[in-house]
């Protein structure tokens, strides 16, 4: 699920490729095909929630305009399927990772590869969160790890240890002072 800045819209990922947008009190206002044949993993609006991106288990990430439901960009660089996709606070990048060892950054505005983050992960990716201010990306997967990146050059600034098993969800606070941390070890940590 993702919720739009203005709290207006809410995007739905599921198994059956389909991404749905929702109103506010709950309406469905919109059904895609999304990513026909391929479960959809993940969605993200942009920072204006004029737009939205989702990604696929068919290894791609998709641009789509909210108004006219139009598919206006397919960003290709995952050899694998996706799992997670999350955008910065002030829309200059997004971040995709899956069933590889790999976190790809893109110029959102361009949709254009920016740098592979690639040396920390050992299995697959399952989420990805920006820090608020965009400096920062915090991604974590099956191998329990937490990771976090310097957005800006893609330097692995540290690697936060602690969960048992897989981590599964990731969300920093709204003054990014503090990451939060959801694991298969049914624990939620704080950083």
């Amino acid at each position: 699920l993702a919720v739009s800045t203005d709290g207006s819209a809410i995007a739905s990922a599921s198994e059956d490729g389909g991404i749905r947008l929702w109103s506010d009190t709950g309406e469905e206002q919109l059904v895609l095909a999304g990513h026909p044949g391929a479960i959809a993993s993940s969605v993200v609006f942009s920072p204006n929630g004029n737009e939205f991106f989702s990604a696929g288990r068919d290894t791609q990430l998709r641009r789509w305009e909210r108004k006219t439901a139009a598919l206006t960009q397919v960003l290709l660089a995952h050899e694998h399927p996706i799992r997670a996709v999350a955008r910065s606070g002030d829309g200059n990048y997004l971040a995709s990772a899956g069933e590889e060892t790999r976190v790809m950054v893109w110029d959102a505005r361009k949709g254009k590869l920016a740098r592979i983050l690639s040396g920390g992960h050992r299995d697959f990716v399952n989420t990805l969160a920006f820090k608020p201010n965009g400096n920062e990306l915090a991604s974590a997967g099956a191998d329990g790890r937490i990771l976090r990146w310097a957005v800006k050059d893609g330097t692995l600034t540290d690697a936060l240890l602690g969960h048992a098993a897989s981590v599964d969800a990731l969300a920093y606070t709204g003054d990014g002072l503090m990451l939060a941390s959801g694991s298969s070890d049914a624990t939620v940590k704080l950083w």
